[in-house]
C-alpha cells in the first residue's frame, strides 16, 4: 500500500472516490487494491471503510471499481 497506514489510504481512497476523471478512476483503483491486501482496521476506521465501500457500491466509477468494491465486502 503505498499510504503508510490504512487510515491515510483511507483518506486518498475518499478523495479518489469524489474525483470524476480517468486520473480519480485509476487512484481509486490502485488504493481499493493497496486497501485489499492490507489487515482489516478495528472501531471507527473499519465503520468509515465500510461506509465508504458502501458508497461506492451505489455509485461505481466504473465496470472495475464495482468488482473491487464488490471483492471488499465479501
Amino acid at each position: 500500500m503505498a499510504a503508510r497506514s490504512f487510515p491515510a489510504a483511507l483518506r486518498l481512497l475518499r478523495d479518489a472516490a469524489f474525483r470524476f476523471d480517468a486520473a480519480g478512476r485509476a487512484d481509486l483503483a490502485r488504493v481499493l487494491a493497496g486497501l485489499a491486501s492490507a489487515p482489516l482496521p478495528s472501531g471507527r476506521t473499519l465503520a468509515r471503510y465500510h461506509d465508504l465501500l458502501l458508497f461506492l457500491r451505489a455509485h461505481p466509477p466504473d465496470a472495475r471499481g464495482l468488482r473491487q468494491v464488490d471483492s471488499e465486502l465479501r
